[in-house]
């Protein structure tokens, strides 16, 4: 009876002993796959911020603004503008090219800030002739400033030429040539301010590669 009783308490033992075993093996196992796995979600982890904040990331929250402010003056000018309002909505422009910029990180975000701020330029110097036009032109007032209309228009020669817009001279009775600079000139400049607001939006909103 007694050594049937020690049998039993050895085999007993064994498989205890042998149930402890596969325990701990499986708690190594499971503790390595979870460290593997750990690993992995890092190494991901890791990846995945890396895609999502590279150097020419774009963050669209930042630009919203500046965005609607570009959209309006380009949609206004584009369904009839008049000087005070041009001023108005370029100046809005701006203060919102300048608020976003202070947030600026990457690459790309700074080069939309460009962007911006070179549509706002030619935007002001569509302004700069525009006040030309209307105050020294000749179909205006030009006939009674002839002195200070040439000089105005001779100053703005380099912008007449960098945009290819038409300065149409005329020689006059008495004061001899003077200049017509045809309103619808304007759109030349504007042009080339709004396909920089293109640019600027199309990368924002993700229509270019970034």
């Amino acid at each position: 009876m007694v050594k049937k009783l020690i049998v039993f308490l050895l085999i007993l033992i064994t498989v205890l002993l042998s149930v402890y075993i596969l325990i701990r093996l499986n708690i190594v196992k499971i503790g390595t796959a979870d460290r593997i796995i750990r690993d992995e979600q890092k190494s991901l982890t890791e990846v995945t911020y890396e895609k999502l904040t590279p150097k020419d990331k774009i963050d669209k929250q930042k630009f919203g603004k500046v965005y609607r402010a570009a959209k309006t003056l380009t949609a206004t000018i584009e369904g009839g503008i008049s000087y005070l309002k041009l001023q108005e909505l370029n100046q809005d422009f701006l203060t919102e090219i300048s608020i976003a910029e202070d947030s600026v990180a990457t690459e790309k975000e700074k080069e939309v800030i460009e962007l911006y701020k070179t549509a706002y330029s030619n935007y002001s110097i569509s302004e700069t002739v525009w006040e030309a036009i209307i105050n020294y032109n000749l179909d205006n007032y030009g006939h009674q400033y002839p002195y200070k209309s040439k000089l105005i228009f001779e100053k703005l020669k380099p912008i007449i030429e960098q945009f290819g817009l038409v300065l149409i001279p005329k020689q006059t009775e008495y004061d001899g040539v003077m200049y017509k600079l045809p309103k619808s000139e304007l759109s030349k400049i504007w042009v080339v301010a709004s396909e920089y607001i293109d640019k600027a939006n199309g990368i924002v909103m993700g229509k270019t590669p970034n």
